[in-house]
């Protein structure tokens, strides 16, 4: 658990798109078997946990400190497994730290009237810095600037492999990959997968590379989708050109000058600490609504957000906007 908490703060702190590829080829070269495989699931979104949840987080906390000083520090903080992870009273219980794969597979296995000892446990043998990568298991969305995206293409650059190879694979292979890392590392031969699992991008390409300012874009999906749909969110990606597919694919150091930026602005006009900080967070959300793709207002209609028209089943995997001439 301590190599997965020291990538994460590592990520965090790493504003390079290079360095961070460079970390994550790093740990998962370093790293063995199952472990690296549950870390690889948990930054491609593809860990959950049916009987821990953020709610026992909190009930774990407001039982160890005054419920409402941590009702403050979280208004103040702004992230549940941050906040918990520094508030939580130093009680170390244990010589051993457990280890990555131990704790999701105990979490996977547990039954919800074990999961609160559990995490209890466990929040007493870590240190700060593991008991947020901890949490952030927990409650996802790990927000470490990393996509999905950049995480296979660490992977592709292990192998010495395209990574459009690795996304044809991926989606018939399950955590914690041990067939997909022999592959990359030449113990084994490519996986076997189901062809009906395999990834088969959907492409489409907007634009008039003729004319003196042209702006196109390439969209790669997931599953079935209509034509005209992805014609239409083609054309949002033209006219919009977000930053990125969701929220952890916004680096972390643009949050955290948004968010210093709008502190900073709201104590100078005498705000105080807890009001500048809920200012602050407020920007934060609006920045990210605005600027990623999933939650900005479709361009063809602005009553739903890009989430909310794609169809079930259907994922934004990758886009690339282009613009000629201007």
């Amino acid at each position: 658990m301590k190599t997965f908490s020291q990538l994460l703060e590592r990520l965090v702190f790493t504003p390079s798109r290079n360095a961070k590829l460079a970390l994550l080829s790093d740990y998962f070269a370093r790293t063995p078997d199952p472990d690296r495989g549950y870390a690889l699931a948990a930054l491609t979104g593809g860990l959950s946990f049916k009987n821990a949840k953020a709610g026992v987080i909190r009930e774990l906390v407001s039982a160890r400190v005054d419920p409402v000083l941590f009702g403050w520090s979280y208004d103040y903080v702004g992230d549940l497994a941050e906040t918990a992870a520094l508030i939580w009273p130093e009680a170390r219980r244990a010589n051993r730290l457990p280890g990555l794969s131990e704790i999701v597979e105990q979490l996977q296995d547990a039954k919800r009237a074990e999961v609160p000892k559990l995490l209890e446990g466990w929040l007493d043998s870590l240190g700060a810095e593991e008991r947020f990568a901890l949490l952030k298991l927990i409650t996802g969305g790990l927000r470490v600037g990393v996509s999905a995206r950049l995480t296979k293409t660490a992977l592709a650059e292990l192998g010495g492999r395209d990574v459009a190879e690795v996304e044809e694979v991926w989606h018939g292979l399950s955590p914690p990959y041990g067939a997909l890392f022999a592959w990359l590392e030449g113990r084994g031969p490519r996986p076997q997968i189901d062809p009906r699992a395999a990834f088969r991008p959907m492409i489409e390409v907007l634009g008039d590379a003729s004319s003196d300012y042209s702006a196109y874009s390439v969209l790669q999906i997931e599953g079935d989708a209509d034509t005209d749909l992805l014609k239409g969110i083609c054309q949002h990606i033209v006219f919009h050109d977000p930053h990125g597919i969701g929220e952890d694919d916004v680096p972390a150091d643009k949050i955290q000058t948004i968010r210093a930026e709008a502190i900073a602005e709201a104590k100078d006009s005498g705000k105080n600490d807890e009001i500048a900080g809920k200012i602050a967070e407020g920007k934060v959300r609006k920045f990210l609504q605005e600027n990623t793709l999933l939650n900005q207002k479709y361009v063809l209609d602005e009553s739903k957000t890009v989430k909310e028209v794609l169809p079930s089943g259907v994922t934004v995997k990758s886009f690339v906007r282009y613009t000629l001439g201007g």
